[in-house]
């Protein structure tokens, strides 16, 4: 293998461009990292108190349910009260084409698998999976995501909630299901692949507080989502920019050899 090597002075430059971002970075994954505990520590205390501070936490009257404490007007519902959960239809390799409107299996919403098959056949539509409708996968990786791409197809082993309670927001769903999550694996079946049935996914039970206490919830953690989002955009932008110098200072295309730091 021939590389090229440039004299010392260069090679210093070199090496200070590509660890001055690489330093970036670095500070980067730790903010995420701290974002998400924030997140963690959020949602712990505001499905227990509410949207109320830690010093006001003290006053607000909790009752013991059987999923824990919560505000006295809040009430514990099943998952199969508040909302319809429409399976995925199932596609086989055989149906897979290269035009038409993707096929979403539980590796696209996951990312370990970023390139859908396609199908332009005609299926019922209540599988058109469309933006801002939650999907939920329940078998091999549950997980609840918020589908914000072009119109799809919705593949066997995902639900698609439609028709939600008017005692309930689906923004504020997205979340509580999403809390409810880990405890739903503690109770899958199967070691190494999970999966809930969907008897047992309805008879989850999530606190439910009143519609404007549901607004606020979701308007803080939104906010931290947000946060996320833009750090992990900034996080692929800089791995571009560390992957494109290194290219570039390797092989001459820019040249540091008169810099001087």
């Amino acid at each position: 293998m021939t590389v090229l090597l440039p004299l010392l002075h260069e090679q210093k430059n070199i090496a200070y461009v590509l660890s001055t971002i690489r330093d970036a970075q670095e500070k980067n994954v730790a903010l995420i990292n701290s974002l998400r505990e924030i997140k963690k520590s959020t949602l712990k205390h505001l499905f227990k108190y509410g949207v109320v501070s830690v010093d006001d936490a003290i006053n607000v009257k909790l009752k013991e349910t059987e999923i824990g404490l919560m505000p006295n007007t809040w009430v514990v519902v099943n998952l199969g009260d508040v909302a319809k959960y429409v399976n995925g239809y199932p596609f086989k390799p055989t149906d897979w084409k290269k035009v038409g409107l993707p096929i979403i299996r539980i590796q696209n919403l996951t990312g370990t698998q970023n390139n859908p098959n396609f199908f332009d056949g005609a299926i019922n539509e209540r599988y058109r999976i469309k933006n801002g409708d939650i999907l939920i996968s329940w078998s091999a990786s549950l997980g609840v995501f918020n589908w914000k791409k072009e119109d799809a197809w919705l593949n066997q082993h995902i639900f698609k909630v439609e028709d939600y309670s008017p005692k309930i927001t689906k923004e504020y769903f997205y979340y509580v299901v999403g809390t409810k999550i880990e405890g739903m694996k503690d109770k899958t079946h199967g070691s190494t692949m999970h999966h809930i049935t969907k008897l047992e996914f309805l008879n989850v039970k999530i606190p439910l507080p009143p519609l404007q206490d549901q607004n606020n919830i979701v308007e803080i953690l939104s906010g931290i989502d947000s946060q996320i989002e833009a750090e992990e955009s900034k996080s692929k932008a800089l791995q571009h920019l560390f992957d494109s110098m290194a290219k570039e200072l390797t092989t001459a295309k820019i040249r540091v050899n008169k810099l001087v730091f």
